[in-house]
């Protein structure tokens, strides 16, 4: 339970000043008031505050979900089960953070109200599931379908990241061995042949050319890269720009695809979870067009579909209307309406895009992998050749004095 240092008076008058826990300052103004005293101020302790502000690994959120489902499915009291969650929590932070959940659902308060104090580590989303979990007795499999949720968000991180780990280790890698290769061995390759008389090809002269000119204005290149990078950042810091910015990224072979593909599998995944939570089909776009979905271009398309949808449309219609969204998933959603099952088509569709990412990730490394090896192989050969080329020069001439 968080802790608050206070300022009073009692009866006499007297200032008392003190540290007392609560779940509030309600709660702390009652407590004093016990005590015959008279609540004049009041501040959260560092500790507690900090809390709020402090980041939760994802993985230890789902496993909070999960052992927290499992514990009530079997029969334990919620105070119970975040009681033993909390004593088998590795995380020092988090465990701190659940018995302030405890200490809340101890003094009165739903599992939402004690988490919505902690918005910076559970999301509007995962807060309005268990809202209405607690509501209509559902809450186990609230629980389940968030752990499952998150689950499926951290293996879609996690395979975009090693799909792009092989691309830019070899990048890299080729990178560091083409810069030793112009900058130090070239160079004094290139003096000792001059020195010997012999004519440098034209490919060799132009690396070397390069190489002086990197040299002699390495801080203005850098420097440019550096404005170019920070201009970026800002750019897409501005909301028109970031919103350009990601729609053109929609545009990129494969690339485009996945991303949509992502957003699409986010958005089916958060409908489907809430509309089965019981959370009315206006509050669920109140709170998706505030959600992130990864892509500001289609946020802004899903607002306007809420717009559509509170002027009297249907979700299909709605979605029809904006012209962005894909036939199929138009179609899916019209027949989750006709047939009342609009969670099931949501969740389909969530699994649907789910198998196109993983789909079309495979396909990019496919296509990454030999892209990168014929590129960096023919810069890597012009580089070797403008080395070779000079020496089988040389090799020649000694050949033609003897």
């Amino acid at each position: 339970m968080p802790e608050f240092k206070y300022k009073a008076v009692d009866e006499s008058g007297r200032i008392v000043k003190g540290t007392l826990s609560a779940f509030d300052e309600s709660e702390l103004e009652l407590k004093l008031s016990q005590k015959g005293l008279i609540l004049i101020s009041a501040k959260r302790s560092g500790e507690s505050f900090l809390l709020r502000f402090r980041k939760v690994k994802p993985r230890l959120i789902i496993e909070f979900y999960n052992r927290l489902y499992q514990a009530i499915e079997i029969g334990l009291p919620l105070l119970s089960a975040l009681e033993e969650i909390a004593q088998g929590m590795p995380s020092v932070w988090f465990r701190k953070i659940i018995w302030d959940i405890l200490a809340a659902v101890e003094a009165g308060n739903t599992l939402y109200e004690a988490m919505k104090r902690y918005s910076n580590i559970f999301s509007k989303l995962e807060l309005n599931v268990i809202k209405m979990g607690e509501r209509s007795g559902t809450l186990p499999l609230c629980l389940k379908e968030l752990a499952g949720f998150l689950e499926w968000k951290e293996e879609t991180k996690s395979t975009i990241k090693r799909a792009m780990i092989y691309p830019c280790f070899v990048i890299l890698l080729v990178s560091v061995v083409i810069g030793i290769w112009i900058g130090y061995v070239l160079p004094q390759m290139a003096k000792l042949l001059i020195d010997m008389g012999v004519k440098l090809p034209l490919t060799t002269l132009m690396i070397l050319k390069t190489s002086m000119f990197f040299k002699s204005h390495w801080n203005v290149i850098i420097g440019l890269i550096l404005s170019f990078i920070a201009g970026f950042i800002i750019f897409v810091k501005i909301p028109q720009g970031k919103k350009l910015f990601h729609k053109y990224i929609l545009k990129v072979p494969l690339i485009g695809s996945i991303t949509f593909n992502i957003c699409l599998a986010r958005l089916c995944n958060n409908f489907a979870i809430m509309y089965r939570a019981g959370v009315s089909i206006s509050e669920i776009f109140e709170i998706l067009k505030d959600y992130s979905l990864g892509n500001r271009y289609l946020e802004d398309q899903l607002s306007a579909v809420f717009q559509y949808i509170q002027a009297g449309e249907h979700i299909s219609e709605a979605f029809e209307s904006v012209g962005v969204f894909p036939k199929l998933f138009i179609g899916a959603i019209r027949n989750g309406e006709l047939t009342g099952t609009l969670d099931e088509s949501f969740k389909r569709l969530a699994e649907y895009y789910d198998r196109e990412v993983k789909n079309k990730v495979q396909a990019l490394i496919n296509t990454l992998e030999p892209a990168t090896m014929i590129v960096l192989g023919g810069v890597f050969g012009v580089v070797a050749l403008s080395i070779l080329l000079p020496l089988y020069n040389l090799i020649g001439s000694f050949g033609k004095s003897y």
